[in-house]
């Protein structure tokens, strides 16, 4: 079983700061795997998932690039960002 991963910011962190964070998560997940039990079960594919809140610009941006972000993804976001 697997749950979904997410990270909190403030809403004025930089986005290229945000992208890049995700980005090295979202890229070095075999890396990360060995820090705990939970982190063994992680793979960038939980990474993505209807938020209960709006991804960063800098997340949405890296997960475009790297094509995981579908239309069910932003439809969510933009509901969640006129809330």
């Amino acid at each position: 079983m697997t749950l979904p991963m997410w990270e909190a910011t403030r809403a004025n962190f930089s986005e290229e700061a945000a992208y890049l964070i995700t980005k090295a998560i979202f890229e070095h997940a075999k890396e990360v795997q060995p820090i705990s039990a939970e982190m063994r079960q992680f793979s960038p594919k939980i990474m993505v998932a209807i938020p209960p809140i709006p991804y960063h610009p800098g997340s949405v941006r890296l997960f475009k690039e790297k094509g995981v972000w579908t239309n069910e993804l932003e439809k969510a976001q933009q509901a969640l960002l006129k809330q």
